[in-house]
C-alpha cells in the first residue's frame, strides 16, 4: 500500500513537470529584436560659471557709498552651452565663514548688464546663500557679473568682533529646462 502512494504521488509530480515543460515551450515567445526602444531627446542642458571661487579675507567695515571702490570684487560669467533655455538659481556654497560675518551688516551686491541686485548674509541655510533666483539664459547666451562683498560700517554698532574674519565660498548654479516657473524681465 505505502509503495502504491509513493508510485501516484511519483507519476503526478512527473506529470505536473511534463505539463509545466509543455506549457513553457508552447508559449508565446517575445523576441527581442521585434522590441523597439522608444528615446525622447527634447535637448541638452549645459550651464557654467567662468571663475567660482571667491576668498575673502580680513574684511574691513567700509561705508555702503564706497563698494565699487574698496569692497572685495569677484567677477564671473553664466554661460549657456545648451541648445535649452534655462531657468536659473545662483547661490553661495559657502565653506568657511567666521559666525560674526552672519549679519545683516556683511553685504553683498551684483551687478548685471542692465541691473543690480543687494543683500545680505544674515539667512544663512546650510552653508547657502541664494542671490539670484530665476535668471533666464537663453540658448547660447552669456551674462557678466560682478559680485561685491563688504562688511557695511555702521557709526552706532561695535563692529570689533567682525574685524580679522574671512570668508570662503564657490558661486554655485542649479538649472532648470522650465521656462514657465521662470520670471523673465
Amino acid at each position: 500500500m505505502k509503495e502504491e502512494k509513493y508510485l501516484i504521488l511519483l507519476i503526478i509530480l512527473i506529470s505536473l513537470t511534463v505539463i509545466s515543460v509543455s506549457f513553457a515551450y508552447f508559449s508565446p515567445n517575445i523576441i527581442r529584436e521585434n522590441i523597439t526602444d522608444t528615446k525622447v531627446n527634447s535637448g541638452k542642458l549645459k550651464v557654467d560659471i567662468s571663475d567660482d571661487k571667491i576668498t575673502a579675507d580680513n574684511i574691513a567695515p567700509i561705508y555702503d557709498k564706497d563698494v565699487t571702490n574698496l569692497a572685495f570684487k569677484k567677477d564671473f560669467s553664466i554661460i549657456s552651452n545648451s541648445t535649452l533655455n534655462s531657468c536659473n538659481k545662483l547661490y553661495l556654497d559657502i565653506s568657511n565663514i567666521s559666525e560674526e560675518l552672519k549679519s545683516e551688516y556683511l553685504k553683498y551686491m551684483i551687478v548685471s548688464d542692465d541691473k543690480t541686485y543687494e543683500g545680505n548674509f544674515k539667512n544663512i541655510n546650510d552653508n547657502k546663500l541664494v542671490l539670484l533666483d530665476n535668471i533666464f539664459l537663453g540658448s547660447n547666451e552669456v551674462k557678466n557679473y560682478k559680485l561685491y562683498i563688504w562688511l557695511s560700517y555702521q557709526d552706532d554698532i561695535n563692529q570689533i568682533d567682525m574685524l580679522g574674519t574671512s570668508l570662503t565660498a564657490k558661486i554655485s548654479i542649479e538649472s532648470f529646462d522650465e521656462k514657465n516657473n521662470c520670471i523673465v524681465e
